[in-house]
């Protein structure tokens, strides 16, 4: 095979990975992933994967010794091999349940693929008991923030993890915010299946189009290193009153006046991050996705060496071979899109949240894209909609918020409209949407019941 022909086959590898991943809409399910903060009781600070050591010499738990005293719970352990030989506890797994540690450590439950969010709060909630049993006498608890409460990400040491080294690496060449999206902030996802290509690839835009209101509705995230955001009453969020000149945290990153995770990730890598460009391509489907994917530079592969490619193209790495599964499956997982494409839809924009409003999240993605008659709604209500407009309702959302006019809407009229269609008998879940709906009602997001608390 010539390396047209072996790019065209791996092309069509990859759409065949992702074409697998249908499903009957009788046997959709819901995957949800959530990011915890492993803080100390007393002052909320950062507990590193190593743990320290006590001025006299004694040895200070870390995330490592949390997963040692919650292995007898699970059926299996996720090790990494350490380059000085042997290897360290990096997660563990047991049917549906999958605990792995991000970048910065921060602890992500895997849970799924789940019936429902019934299911998903039973196995969060058996999760959750063994966690904090653990931690309660480490003088540890779980904290549910989208940016660390009190620590600044160059001040969290990276997980031993050869690709977290060039993640890292690669980050800092492509945008000033790398180092925050992986060491110090969280997140909520959840994922759902598709039918077909058509309905995976109508899902997907709307998915993207909707997402900056999503990130606004799960804002929580009042810290940005060491500086509070700079929150905005809707008396003072007219984009006349916003100084020009931004306000500055001693690592010398602007603060953001809401939406903390999504300003981040406008600025990690153009090539990985935001919106996916074949959201927007007139012949979306599953080759266009792969063909996003095989343009783009590298980060590593799955050689042995694990080796870091810097910017050359995935296309012209795979030129003189043919992918394996193993390869697809870490490329796909590898991009950080907004809404990113595997054997089903990740949703990725909502901040970690608390676990009511983590399960309404979920009751709410289910209940808009699990009813083919609230994507036909969408799907005209979002038909002008062109590249760019998403960004520029990111920032309108981060400056007006309720107030911002989204594709020209208000924002608070697009909230009331999603709430009000997954809030409907054919939503099996619609009671779990009630802490989102109480926010929508009352204009609110999760940042703005913190910085009410502030201001009092």
């Amino acid at each position: 095979m010539n390396t047209e022909e072996i790019y065209e086959a791996n092309l069509e590898a990859i759409a065949a990975y992702l074409n697998a991943g249908e499903a009957e809409p009788g046997d959709f399910r819901l995957g949800f992933e959530l990011e915890h903060f492993i803080v100390s009781t007393d002052t909320h600070a950062h507990v590193p994967y190593l743990g320290s050591t006590d001025p006299d010499g004694s040895h200070v738990p870390g995330i490592i010794d949390v997963l040692e005293a919650l292995a007898p719970f699970y059926d299996r352990r996720i090790v990494q091999d350490l380059p000085e030989g042997g290897e360290t506890l990096l997660g563990l797994a047991r049917s549906r349940a999958v605990i792995t540690l991000e970048p910065g450590a921060q602890l992500e439950v895997s849970i799924g693929p789940a019936r429902n969010v019934a299911e998903i709060e039973r196995i969060y909630t058996a999760f959750r008991a063994e966690l904090d049993e653990v931690l309660a006498p480490l003088r540890y608890e779980v904290v549910l923030l989208g940016y660390h409460p009190t620590a600044s990400a160059r001040a969290i040491p990276l997980l031993p993890k050869e690709r977290y080294r060039l993640m890292d690496a690669h980050f800092a060449q492509t945008g000033r915010h790398g180092i925050c999206m992986m060491r110090a902030s969280a997140s909520t996802q959840v994922s759902i299946d598709f039918s077909d290509e058509a309905d995976a690839i109508r899902k997907f835009r709307i998915a993207n189009l909707i997402g900056p209101l999503l990130a606004f509705l799960c804002d929580n995230a009042p810290k940005f290193e060491d500086a509070d955001v700079r929150y905005l009453t809707a008396a003072e969020s007219s984009p006349a009153q916003v100084a020009d000149t931004p306000l500055l945290t001693t690592s010398g990153l602007p603060v953001p006046y809401r939406m903390v995770r999504t300003a981040i990730w406008e600025d990690v890598d153009p090539d990985r991050s935001m919106v996916c460009p074949s959201v927007f391509s007139t012949g979306q489907g599953y080759r266009a996705y792969a063909a996003t994917i095989m343009e783009r530079p590298a980060i590593l592969t799955m050689e042995p060496d694990a080796v870091g490619h810097g910017f050359a193209a995935i296309r012209e790495i795979y030129a003189n071979r043919l992918m394996t599964q193993d390869d697809i499956e870490h490329l796909l997982s590898m991009f950080f899109f907004d809404v990113r494409f595997k054997r089903y839809l990740e949703i990725r924009v909502a901040d970690a949240l608390n676990p009511a409003l983590a399960f309404a999240f979920a009751a709410l993605v289910e209940g808009l894209f699990y009813e083919p008659r609230n994507l036909d709604v969408l799907d005209r209500a979002l038909a002008h909609v062109v590249a760019g407009d998403v960004h520029v309702a990111k920032h309108d959302l981060a400056v007006a918020g309720y107030a911002a006019k989204v594709y020209g809407r208000n924002a608070s009229s697009w909230l009331d409209e999603l709430i009000a269609l997954a809030d409907t008998d054919a939503n099996p879940d619609r009671a779990y949407l009630e802490p989102l709906r109480a926010l929508v009602e009352a204009r609110r997001t999760p940042l703005d019941a913190f910085c009410a608390e502030d201001r009092r």
